[in-house]
């Protein structure tokens, strides 16, 4: 299970405030199962996750 303090797994950087951090982790979790995060949160980025894909995010 990913660590969302992990740097390899998740750009800090990429992240816009404290309330990103949970979307990034399970986004984080999503792509290191092969699987996809839906979310309503237009601001979160497939950029936040290493490794994430287009495929791993969906925003409803």
């Amino acid at each position: 299970m990913p660590c969302w303090l992990d740097e390899e797994l998740i750009d800090h950087s990429r992240l816009l405030g404290h309330r990103q951090v949970t979307d990034a982790y399970l986004l984080a979790l999503a792509t290191a199962n092969n699987g996809r995060f839906v979310t309503l949160d237009q601001s979160i980025s497939v950029d936040a996750v290493r490794h994430a894909e287009a495929r791993n995010l969906t925003v409803i």
